[in-house]
């Protein structure tokens, strides 16, 4: 791992994350798996955004395998709902105002138009309702604000079963379908491992 101490966070580089966005660039279209990148990483730019606007600290900002993970600065303060919110929708809203700019501003230009789409399926995959996604996160966020703490517990854990009871028959499916797609798989293989792990 490459650690990037800077004035006010870390920056962490696992082994994974080359091992990664290699793959992905020798398996598929170079161009597509660099604008992917790019758009998580304006994704990630929206939630630090976010952050700097609430007042919450950064501690560190990693970059593995499985995508790029912001970690905040453990405080005794309590933050409300409404920042938290927020913070986990804003990656989501900065890739989906980059697709509706590509799309009001610049539909005749078939490559800005192409990755205004990459940051909107960027943007809506981060939507799943997946406890290690955002919007799982915002869900979670949901069930404690609405309903008695223990009732939200059993919720989250629900939601978990849920997830990984659909994401494996979505594999299962597409295996029997005989889908050959390689991306496909991993994006499966990735959103099953989640849900169990994280």
């Amino acid at each position: 791992m490459i650690v990037l101490p800077f004035k006010r966070f870390t920056v962490c580089l696992h082994f994974s994350f080359f091992a990664t966005v290699s793959l992905l660039i020798l398996l598929e279209n170079n161009s597509c798996a660099l604008l992917a990148l790019y758009a998580c990483i304006i994704h990630e730019t929206g939630h630090i955004i976010a952050m700097i606007l609430v007042k919450q600290q950064i501690e560190k900002l990693c970059f593995y395998g499985a995508g790029i993970k912001i970690i905040n600065r453990k405080t005794t303060e309590q933050k409300s709902f409404a920042e938290d919110a927020f913070v986990l929708s804003a990656g989501c809203l900065i890739n989906i105002t980059i697709y509706i700019i590509a799309v009001l501003f610049f539909g005749n230009n078939k490559d800005v138009l192409f990755f205004g789409v990459i940051n909107l399926m960027i943007g809506l995959f981060n939507l799943l309702p997946v406890n290690a996604f955002d919007g799982g996160k915002l869900l979670v966020l949901l069930f404690y604000k609405a309903f008695p703490i223990d009732i939200a517990c059993e919720m989250e854990k629900y939601l978990k079963k849920i997830n990984i009871l659909i994401v494996f028959t979505v594999i299962i499916a597409f295996a029997l379908y005989g889908c050959t797609n390689f991306t496909l798989y991993i994006t499966l293989l990735y959103l099953l491992f989640t849900s169990i792990f994280l």
